[in-house]
């Protein structure tokens, strides 16, 4: 079992109540703005394929105006988001080729996903492999580079918040510009980006949301706008680099 399978296996219960607290309410919404965004912008009835699908939640409202495809890890979610009206399918993220041929899938939506997936280059490739050349794709992550890290490093001696630290969920970590650099080693152009508000201990809500959606370095979580250059496939003499 994989690291990702591991993850995923715990469950749909807390993922539910994930989605319920306020921060992750602001993430989904807008990275539901962008996919209404492309779809505008498509023409005919597009193709979404949901990467990390969970439930089907994210893209279930897009159901009348898309046909949605999803893949996840956790057979619990594939039979919640077959209910939610997506052609669901599971995959170990971190070695199986996407069922999907090459340039098919319209806009990729992936949230909250790569930071669970130690072969990144893997991941990114066949997102890349499947996506039309001109194609779009809605991405979000936790930042680790955040206000309230500093002190978590210098005062507590702890890792950075959304970091892989001891026992953590997460295997990779990102910032803004290290996600930017991963978009564009993998053919990505990145349209816009905004973040979700920054974390304050004790708050139920991000603050500084406005901007934030401006200025999303510092910010909780990074959701950005792609759109697919250039075709880009796997080379895993490039998969460490120092």
């Amino acid at each position: 079992m994989t690291h990702f399978q591991a993850h995923g296996a715990m469950g749909g219960a807390d993922y539910t109540e994930q989605l319920e607290n306020a921060p992750t309410v602001t993430r989904v919404r807008m990275m539901r703005e962008l996919v209404t965004t492309c779809l505008d912008e498509a023409r005919g009835r597009p193709t979404i394929l949901d990467v990390g699908c969970a439930d089907g939640g994210i893209c279930a409202p897009f159901a009348g105006r898309a046909e949605l495809h999803g893949l996840d890890v956790n057979d619990e979610f594939l039979k919640a988001a077959e209910a939610n009206g997506m052609k669901a399918q599971s995959i170990d993220f971190e070695r199986d080729r996407f069922p999907h041929a090459d340039r098919s899938i319209d806009l990729v939506v992936c949230g909250e996903t790569i930071e669970h997936v130690v072969n990144t280059d893997w991941f990114m490739a066949e997102i890349n492999r499947v996506t039309k050349v001109g194609g779009a794709a809605v991405f979000s992550i936790p930042n680790i580079n955040q206000a309230i890290s500093i002190p978590m490093m210098l005062l507590l001696d702890r890792p950075p918040r959304y970091s892989a630290r001891f026992r953590a969920p997460h295997v990779r970590d990102f910032t803004f510009r290290t996600m930017k650099e991963c978009f564009a080693a993998f053919g990505f152009d990145v349209r816009q980006a905004q973040g979700t508000g920054l974390f304050v201990p004790g708050l139920k809500r991000h603050v500084l949301l406005g901007a934030s959606r401006r200025f999303p370095r510092f910010s909780a979580e990074v959701v950005f706008h792609l759109r697919k250059a250039r075709d880009v496939r796997y080379d895993a003499a490039k998969t460490v680099q120092i």
